[in-house]
């Protein structure tokens, strides 16, 4: 999108009559009932309180618009929220403007702890490309047939979550693109686990063996034995065991990865002792304060690498200029912030620390408006729940290792 264009709400905008101007320049019947129900105050009896417009500005002029509201054209009070007044003007259309305002409509609607959202059209094909499912015909209140779509919210974050989770290593590691999967490794730091491992998409594969073969011989090269996650489709492993074994791998299941995500309020009260600071750069002390003495010395150039990346925020507590707690998080391209562990430097531990710099990592995304922020559950799970996190899905784990 050009800078030039931005978002605006139009309810919450001062120059309303300026905008209404504009949508009435557009070609659409749709349009002038929209500007009808603006102009007659009758938005919240029609739509619903609290309807959002969203206008995509490109200066002073209108690309596109959407609405987000609690009611639509389908007479049906299980069926909320909904997206409607779809419309992009003609000099503007094959930007696919309106699939941004629809993902920033969702965006909206998941902030107020809505899973599902919902549109009517006679469209067949359009609402598909931005991840709505068709559900039925339904005749609406002018008593005309329209198309019922449906798109599952929670599924969005679970998909992005998972995604994320896939590419999380290309922050720091090494990595080759293969059709049926990525490969990832680290030639300086062959200890760590997250930086030497294969992550594989069963859709793709129509010869695990064949599959098996090619990872094994990749990190053979490297020197390094071949370890597999599990992918995200269950049981893939557990029904592919003779395969494993035939190509010389074990499988070893794990726990169930559990996902929390920010969605509640923080309790975290604690004194501010610690000056926290937010970094876009690497800070030496976190090693020399807290990796080194922890005997985490691996954890160094994966989170110096880290560190570096577009996306992320180093997140480190000072106690008298030394480093004594620090974390990072990354801003994804999938929609959401992950939350990396919480490490405290080992003679500091015990005092509260990480609670203080979780309850301001949280605050600080809040304030700053990430995407929908989550991290895994664990041993401190407790102290993530008091900040605000809540378990939602869980993610079958384990490995596949090779023993040849």
């Amino acid at each position: 999108m050009n800078d030039t264009k931005t978002i605006i709400e139009f309810f919450s905008n001062p120059d309303k009559q300026h905008w209404i101007d504009e949508i009435r320049k557009s070609d659409w019947r749709a349009a002038a009932l929209l500007v009808e129900l603006i102009t007659e105050n009758k938005v919240e009896e029609t739509l619903g309180a609290g309807t959002k417009l969203y206008i995509l500005a490109d200066g002073e002029k209108a690309a596109a618009f959407v609405t987000l509201s609690e009611k639509d054209c389908i007479d049906d009070p299980t069926l909320t929220p909904w997206i409607g007044f779809v419309y992009t003007y003609p000099e503007y259309r094959g930007n696919r403007y309106s699939g941004l305002l629809i993902e920033h409509a969702v965006k909206e609607a998941r902030k107020y702890g809505k899973d599902k959202i919902y549109i009517c059209t006679g469209e067949i094909g359009l609402y598909e490309k931005y991840g709505f499912e068709y559900i039925e015909n339904r005749v609406d209140v002018w008593g005309e047939d329209g198309r019922l779509y449906v798109r599952n919210i929670n599924k969005d974050i679970i998909n992005g979550i998972k995604q994320e989770e896939i590419d999380f290593p290309k922050r720091f590691a090494s990595y080759e693109d293969k059709e049926y999967g990525i490969l990832f490794y680290m030639a300086d730091n062959k200890d760590s686990y997250d930086g030497n491992h294969a992550c594989i998409y069963p859709d793709r594969i129509t010869d695990l063996g064949a599959v098996l073969d090619d990872i094994t011989e990749f990190y053979s090269r490297l020197g390094a034995n071949a370890s597999i996650y599990h992918p995200f489709e269950k049981d893939y492993f557990k029904n592919n065991l003779e395969t494993l074994k035939t190509h010389g791998y074990s499988y070893t299941a794990e726990d169930d990865h559990r996902v929390m995500l920010l969605t509640a309020e923080n309790s975290i009260v604690t004194p501010k002792r610690l000056d926290i600071r937010v970094l876009n750069r690497w800070d030496e002390r976190v090693a020399t304060d807290i990796l080194i003495p922890s005997g985490e010395p691996w954890e160094i150039e994966v989170t110096k690498k880290r560190a570096e990346k577009d996306g992320t925020y180093l997140f480190v507590g000072y106690l008298d200029g030394k480093a004594v707690v620090y974390s990072d998080i990354h801003k994804s391209e999938y929609g959401n912030t992950r939350f990396d562990y919480i490490v405290t430097a080992k003679e500091h531990r015990g005092n509260g620390y990480a609670s203080e710099l979780l309850s301001f990592m949280a605050e600080y995304c809040k304030e700053n408006e990430f995407p929908m922020c989550w991290q895994w559950a664990g041993p401190s799970e407790h102290i993530c729940y008091r900040a605000g996190f809540r378990e939602a899905f869980a993610m079958e784990a384990g490995f596949a290792a090779n023993n040849t």
